[in-house]
């Protein structure tokens, strides 16, 4: 008979340390939030948040119907700021102003392009806006976060003593057509910066905003040029 071998059992490794830091999640700081009108008056709170939340959810907590900005002292805070970048101690306390109007950058096909869309600096609004000048397909896009209400949707442009589109100009709000309008009828006064009609929103939340040439349908095929575009702009209603 011959002798069995048996097999070397493998040798047993002890599981690895876990460190009790390592292994349990950092828990989030509670703070206190309060919120100053500019004339001073409590207006929200003290109430607790905690350092992971947003300056968005702040806003949030009180007048969700009110478009409002949030400020640190001389700082303004957008809504993706953590409390905790913002908060110094365990006690926040923060100022509020109430607006009627919000306005946000646009984007749009061929945008940035030096040859169709370039950004230009506009000195009247002190700031880089872009002028259409020579696309054939034109879109461009947008989107607002609003409260539930009433609010008149826009774009801010301007006429140049060239416009001509050739084609309507589809208005878009949430998707949906809303009308059709044509540049060189309805934009009047050469170099004078207008609120061009998208529509009406009252849902609230986001919404986005489009306008683009209906011949696009087609394959775009109008150069499009004489007409410079800002932002895009909800009012109040």
């Amino acid at each position: 008979l011959k002798p069995v071998r048996h097999k070397r059992a493998a040798a047993l490794r002890p599981p690895p340390l876990i460190s009790p830091r390592s292994s349990m999640a950092v828990e989030a700081a509670k703070i206190q939030v309060s919120v100053r009108s500019l004339p001073g008056a409590i207006v929200f709170g003290p109430a607790e948040f905690l350092s992971t939340d947003t300056v968005g959810a702040v806003k949030a907590a009180f007048e969700p119907e009110r478009p409002k900005r949030l400020a640190a002292g001389a700082r303004i805070l957008s809504d993706s700021d953590l409390l905790a970048a913002v908060a110094e101690s365990s006690d926040l306390e923060l100022s509020v102003s109430y607006v009627s109007e919000v306005e946000m950058p646009v984007s749009g096909s061929w945008f940035g392009h030096a040859s169709f869309v370039p950004a230009v600096a506009d000195e009247q609004l002190g700031r880089e806006v872009w002028h259409v000048n020579g696309v054939c397909w034109f879109q461009c896009d947008g989107s607002l976060e609003l409260p539930v209400g009433p609010w008149n949707v826009s774009f801010r442009v301007k006429r140049l003593e060239d416009l001509y589109f050739g084609t309507e100009v589809v208005m878009k709000l949430g998707g949906e057509e809303v009308t059709r309008v044509s540049l060189e009828d309805m934009l009047g006064e050469i170099g004078e910066w207008i609120l061009l009609p998208v529509g009406v929103w009252d849902q609230g939340g986001k919404v986005s905003v489009q306008m683009h040439g209906a011949d696009c349908s087609s394959g775009g095929q109008c150069g499009k040029r004489g007409l410079l575009i800002d932002r895009v702009v909800a009012v109040a209603a």
